[in-house]
């Protein structure tokens, strides 16, 4: 059975560039540039792993995170230095995208 993960970010290269490294035979990436439309898609259909990307219009990471389910694993990917949440993400990545932590998490679900 495949991996799902899906990925939020307003940056349309950004979700193009993730789901061209990530998306494999085992892993199936669902990419969105709006969180709203994310929000509804993961109440829906929750994927096995989430990467948000922190700065957003209409709704950060943060607020994202804080509306699903805490079983959901939620990683934040930010290229803000000293990013501080009152939520407590999986793990908090930096930008641009370091393929190999990346790797690391979603090997860790499989």
């Amino acid at each position: 059975m495949k991996i799902s993960v899906y990925y939020v970010d307003d940056e349309p290269q950004i979700c193009e560039v993730f789901e061209e490294l990530f998306s494999n035979s085992e892993v199936s990436i669902v990419t969105f540039t709006d969180p709203f439309l994310a929000l509804q898609a993961i109440l829906q259909s929750p994927p096995d792993i989430l990467f948000t990307d922190y700065r957003m219009p209409g709704m950060n990471g943060e607020d994202l995170a804080k509306k699903l389910d805490p079983k959901l694993k939620k990683n934040l990917i930010t290229g803000e230095n000293n990013v501080i949440t009152e939520f407590k993400f999986d793990a908090v990545l930096p930008k641009p995208l370091n393929t190999k932590l990346i790797h690391e998490i979603i090997s860790e679900r499989k």
